[in-house]
């Protein structure tokens, strides 16, 4: 595994955005393939935990001045998977899956705390996997909070406003619809979560210039640039679901 990461880390920056969008994209179609409704619910659970856990990362691409963090595009994901729930099972199963994701969060924050309350254990050799484990899971209170408010706000903002255009639109345009709810829902995340997690709520602030240009637009330009072409993923994601239901996973059948 070592020797896989060391060849990861030498491609290209670039070159792993395009990796990780194939990623989310591949996971998402088999989920719905193989479960439907609940396989888009498991989706928003994987990314939202895997994009809480990426923002920890800077990284650096060849064209934009800044480090910017991670987790951009697994969160735009969630945003892609609660309209794909809007759009084919209605209102109630997108608010459901945002009550699932914020559930699934918490729980693993609570379990990971219980985790770490455990006594380490103390070995001569080895990896002390306990530090490892407590400086990622243990919460930073402002951190958490900002990530519960943005992310309460900023989904309900996309479900309302993609079901308001669906409306104004009856039913047509699928894609304009999606990429102007993500991108709205996308703003108001990106400037709800960094303004108070690293800003308004924490100690450890950080100047107003990394602020701006590295977290809040660096972060919400290149969403607009995944929401662009993710968001045309709602037609393939729509045609498996109208597909028949009955489907076979390794000779049985499955509803």
């Amino acid at each position: 595994m070592d020797h896989f990461i060391y060849l990861l880390n030498n491609l290209p920056t670039e070159s792993m955005l395009v990796l990780e969008f194939f990623t989310l994209f591949s996971i998402l179609v088999t989920l719905i393939y193989f479960f439907r409704e609940a396989g888009l619910y498991v989706f928003i659970v994987i990314s939202m935990i895997t994009a809480n856990l990426q923002v920890l990362k800077l990284v650096q691409y060849s064209f934009y001045p800044e480090p910017i963090a991670l987790g951009k595009m697994a969160f735009c994901f969630t945003f892609l998977a609660s309209d794909i729930l809007a759009e084919c099972f209605g209102k109630k199963s997108a608010y459901r899956g945002v009550y699932i994701g914020f559930s699934a969060n918490l729980g693993l924050m609570l379990l990971m705390l219980v985790t770490i309350g455990y006594p380490p254990l103390l070995v001569s050799k080895g990896v002390n996997f306990h530090d490892y484990l407590k400086l990622i899971f243990t919460p930073i209170p402002g951190v958490f909070f900002a990530s519960v408010i943005s992310y309460a706000i900023s989904q309900f903002i996309d479900i309302s406003t993609f079901l308001r255009l669906k409306d104004h639109f009856k039913g047509k345009y699928v894609w304009i619809r999606t990429f102007s709810s993500t991108v709205l829902a996308s703003f108001f995340d990106n400037m709800i979560f960094y303004t108070l997690a690293f800003y308004v709520l924490n100690d450890f602030s950080i100047d107003i210039r990394t602020l701006i240009y590295s977290y809040i637009i660096g972060t919400f330009m290149f969403r607009v640039s995944i929401i662009f072409f993710s968001s045309t993923i709602i037609y393939v994601a729509k045609l498996i679901i109208t597909m028949p239901e009955q489907i076979k996973i390794f000779g049985r059948e499955v509803v």
